[in-house]
């Protein structure tokens, strides 16, 4: 029979005609689309006895999958442990190994055991929400911090948007959720004899050129420890920060990655000592090679370990926070290297795009807020100005 436009212009409608037990019957057929989870669409019917009738029928579902009420019956029955499985497999491929790998232990360690049984259809903010509290304000064990349930809340919030833009779901039921507060790590001050101290516990160390480099530098861990030879330009004192070096915690492996993005590359310029500590380290970096020998792996590392392999962040992250430890100041990460590089910087007179530029960082406002500290050597050259001021001017 010929289709029919309905009464608003949504879908099509057709009479249909059939017979039984000698008798015609005349009913109403409208046809209409619904989502699917692969992206699929599916086609669903409507009856009724009068065109009017079906068309009634026609609009309001049509209204409802617009609204994302109404879904194929393949979607209503998945459950959030299913499409986060689905999400992970085959949406998330465009992800660094790491962040992937990241969000993955995320979805099996805490949302598929939370919410996994449950429909994704049915999942509620309210449900949500009283997870996040518990995670915070636990009955028993030790609570999650606001920033960790805030990147759980990113990962879950990614799946759930996708779910939304393949017509799974009408809404993402994380975008009303209230975030416990992240509460900001209290930064470590340098001032001119921390500095000191911390660099005197690197004395002798294997690996003292690593930690010493790395606070005239402000290099991240796995900047200095991905340096290669051709990253030093000794004769315009210049350091070409273009890789880094990472490791695949899915398996283990250690690799070179290129910064793809050109805002990512950074030249930061070198002062003679720390040039002179690059030559003390190539020069170690032979010795090396020539004591072991045809063994060594001619990686054209700066920093590599006695057969010219990669060295290992947990090994250079251990012995340091065992000297930091033993020279008072247990506290200390690698990263707060970067913390004195920017309050040492500040300190010498650097401007903030320029300490923007040498940490890499997108805007100046980070690198002052997040890394540098008005620390007491810059109290003190504060009320030194003020006090000249006031003498000669006052």
């Amino acid at each position: 029979m010929p289709r029919k436009k309905g009464v608003n212009g949504s879908g099509t409608i057709r009479k249909k005609i059939i017979k039984k037990n000698g008798k015609e019957y005349l009913y109403y057929e409208a046809r209409f689309t619904v989502p699917g989870m692969e992206g699929k669409q599916y086609q669903r019917s409507i009856y009724g006895k009068t065109e009017k009738e079906v068309a009634k029928k026609l609009r309001e579902m049509t209204c409802k999958v617009d609204n994302g009420e109404f879904f194929s019956p393949k979607n209503k029955d998945i459950t959030v442990k299913t499409w986060l499985e689905v999400w992970g497999k085959d949406y998330t491929l465009d992800l660094k190994n790491n962040t992937r790998h990241e969000y993955m232990q995320q979805c099996k360690y805490y949302l598929i055991p939370a919410f996994g049984d449950i429909k994704l259809s049915n999942l509620t903010t309210h449900t949500i929400q009283l997870y996040y509290n518990s995670l915070v304000n636990p009955a028993e064990g030790k609570p999650l911090s606001g920033k960790t349930v805030k990147n759980l809340h990113g990962t879950f919030s990614k799946a759930l948007n996708k779910a939304v833009e393949l017509g799974m779901i009408g809404k993402n039921p994380c975008s009303a959720v209230t975030l416990p507060r992240v509460e900001r790590k209290e930064k470590p001050e340098f001032s001119v004899d921390t500095v000191k101290a911390v660099m005197a516990s690197f004395k002798g160390h294997k690996h003292e050129l690593i930690y010493e480099i790395d606070i005239y530098t402000g290099l991240r861990e796995s900047e200095i420890l991905g340096l290669t030879w051709d990253c030093i330009d000794f004769e315009r004192a210049v350091l070409t920060v273009k890789q880094e070096l990472i490791r695949d915690r899915s398996t283990g492996v250690y690799e070179i990655k290129r910064y793809t993005k050109t805002d990512k590359k950074r030249i930061v310029g070198i002062p003679p000592t720390v040039v002179e500590l690059f030559r003390k380290q190539r020069k170690k970096v032979e010795e090396m090679k020539n004591y072991v020998g045809s063994i060594w792996e001619d990686r054209n590392l700066v920093f590599p370990n006695e057969i010219g392999g990669f060295l290992s962040y947990r090994t250079v992250y251990d012995c340091y926070k065992k000297l930091v430890k033993n020279a008072g100041f247990p506290n200390l990460t690698f990263h707060n290297l970067r913390n004195a590089f920017a309050d040492i910087s500040i300190i010498s007179g650097d401007d903030p795009k320029t300490l923007q530029s040498n940490l890499g960082h997108s805007t100046a406002k980070l690198s002052l807020e997040v890394y540098s500290n008005i620390n007491d050597d810059l109290r003190r050259e504060h009320a030194q100005r003020l006090e000249n001021f006031i003498k000669t001017r006052l």
